[in-house]
């Protein structure tokens, strides 16, 4: 079970002031936490001295205005020393890991604040409000970027995952601290998913040219869409709970969805779906994401593909998903016929809420009845 989750909202992505931490700082104190490339510890003591060593590199009103950062988290208990009770001391472990985890998510969204504003007009970066920031502050090296890797590897791992599974694990039952701090933390990633425009200037023209992504952002988009996708699917659809419960995160959902390509949203899609059904097969143990999960997004799932299908290149991207480099190829010999098959049986299936005439035009253009 996850320690104490933040019950203040996690929504937004926090914004660098004058006085909060700057890029160096926030991976300085990833760096004191984390302590790469060596792995976290087993023991409960240590790893809460890397949380208080953490906290004391960061500035406090940061600290205090953000939902992740508990004190209580720091806590020693009395069984911290005990080295004999293995069942005790994982268990411990567990709590301070997701800590941890969450602690990362916190910094990961304060160096996007950041990084996101370097290519916005020099006026508006190097505005007081928006951290005075110059060119020379959004510098990373190698090292930065390994760690910001492995602040996102603990946030997906060590924060979401937990929060995920123990959201699913407790179903039928609603646990309310744990579906809200689970729902903000995903609408933040989501957020993550894409870079802010610069804000509106007062008077004269805006750019309104979209940012560039973030390594953050690219990241994000490269290895950790399919948990993000499916922790989503799974709180934002649960059947017993009212669609506008979560509404917004269903919106940034479909936002997220229909900003990839629809080769990528087939993809991601797809292998979400093969989580689903992946811990059922016959010698396959419960290892990370690979587990037991509900079984109810499997029919979104279904017909998100199709959504996808419909779009302007999505059979395109299912053929390339369903035939791999084959598909870019002209030699028709080297196409296995059950990829064909496939391909056939998922487009001629015609999704109950759309009628052929309908349907078909809008998968293929050039389609006449």
């Amino acid at each position: 079970m996850p320690p104490r989750t933040p019950t203040g909202s996690s929504g937004s992505i926090p914004s660098q002031t004058p006085t909060g931490p700057t890029l160096k700082n926030l991976l300085k104190s990833a760096e004191v936490l984390l302590k790469p490339p060596t792995p976290l510890s087993s023991n409960p003591t240590e790893l809460i001295q890397r949380l208080k060593a953490c906290s004391k590199s960061l500035p406090k009103e940061w600290r205090k205005s953000t939902p992740e950062w508990c004190p209580e988290d720091e806590q020693e208990r009395s069984t911290d020393q005990d080295q004999t009770d293995e069942e005790l001391k994982k268990r411990r472990r567990d709590e301070l890991v997701f800590v941890v985890g969450k602690r990362c998510f916190a910094i990961i969204k304060s160096i996007q604040s950041i990084l996101e504003r370097e290519f916005w007009p020099k006026e508006l970066r190097e505005a007081e409000g928006s951290g005075g920031l110059n060119e020379g502050d959004f510098l990373l090296g190698t090292a930065d970027l390994r760690l910001i890797r492995l602040m996102l590897s603990h946030t997906t791992f060590s924060y979401l995952l937990p929060l995920a599974s123990h959201y699913a694990d407790s179903l039928p039952t609603i646990l309310s601290k744990t579906a809200e701090s689970l729902s903000q933390a995903l609408e933040s990633l989501l957020r993550l998913l894409k870079t802010s425009v610069p804000p509106t200037p007062d008077a004269g023209p805006s750019s309104r040219t979209p940012t560039p992504p973030t390594t953050i952002t690219q990241t994000l988009l490269s290895s950790h869409l399919i948990p993000i996708f499916l922790s989503t699917l799974i709180i934002a659809y649960t059947p017993s709970i009212p669609s506008e419960t979560h509404a917004n995160l269903r919106s940034e959902f479909i936002k997220a969805l229909m900003s990839l390509s629809p080769g990528h949203a087939i993809s991601t899609l797809v292998n979400v779906l093969k989580l689903l059904v992946q811990e059922s097969k016959e010698g396959v143990k419960p290892n990370g994401w690979v587990r037991v999960w509900p079984k109810y997004p499997k029919e979104i799932i279904n017909g998100l593909l199709t959504a996808q299908v419909r779009r302007p290149g999505g059979v395109r991207g299912l053929m390339e998903n369903v035939l791999g480099e084959t598909a870019k190829t002209d030699d028709v010999t080297s196409i296995e016929g059950q990829r064909l098959d496939h391909i056939f049986n998922v487009l001629i299936r015609t999704p109950r809420q759309v009628t052929p005439d309908i349907y078909y035009p809008g998968c293929y253009p050039s389609y006449s009845p």
